[in-house]
């Protein structure tokens, strides 16, 4: 049985790193916010989203065969990404939302992107910036996740050859999916990771 010595120090340790995980996340969140403002600075218009939740979805997971990174948002933000996607598609707002119903819409949208991440403690921090040079819109997509619940997702994305991202809302309703025969950006050193043995999931 520990000592009550050993008890307070390991709930120092567990509000030590909880603070440092938040600290994580509030410095992903200024590096978003910095990002849009300083696009917005240079004359574009950008949308920058701090999701709720995301999550590595695997092909296990419903919806049935769907895999990638899915950021779940609130409703308004979900609003405004489809607001986005009218003005670098040919869609209207009211056609991208019908799609809302049924599967997601799988997008090739934006003329590139760029991942920025980091891992502290287990957790990934994620920044994934979508950017339309023509109409000079960017949509910019803010998350967090643990790493050792993404080794089913790591292995469908090796597998396949190709990543998703998702945007949906915090009711599990579709907004938009957008491919990426790119997938490396999103999971750097995936092959080396799964050759370790280094994604074994603990809920499996």
């Amino acid at each position: 049985m520990p000592e009550i010595g050993e008890e307070t120090d390991y709930a120092d340790r567990v509000a030590s790193n909880a603070d440092a995980l938040k600290n994580a996340w509030n410095a992903t969140r200024e590096e978003l916010y910095g990002m849009a403002e300083e696009l917005e600075e240079k004359g574009w218009d950008a949308l920058a989203v701090a999701a709720d939740d995301l999550a590595p979805e695997s092909p296990e997971q419903e919806p049935t065969g769907r895999y990638g990174l899915t950021f779940g948002v609130v409703d308004n933000l979900a609003d405004d990404v489809l607001e986005v996607l009218a003005t670098v598609t040919d869609h209207t707002v009211e056609e991208l939302a019908a799609q809302e119903e049924g599967e997601p819409l799988e997008l090739d949208a934006f003329d590139r992107f760029e991942v920025f991440q980091h891992e502290q403690s287990g957790q990934v921090y994620m920044v994934v910036a979508y950017f339309d040079d023509d109409s000079q819109t960017a949509l910019l997509l803010a998350g967090a996740y643990q790493q050792m619940y993404a080794g089913a997702v790591r292995r469908a994305v090796v597998d396949n050859e190709t990543a998703f991202v998702h945007v949906q809302r915090l009711d599990r309703t579709p907004v938009a999916s957008f491919r990426h025969e790119e997938w490396e950006p999103f999971f750097p050193k995936a092959e080396q990771r799964l050759a370790e043995g280094a994604d074994e999931d603990p809920r499996h």
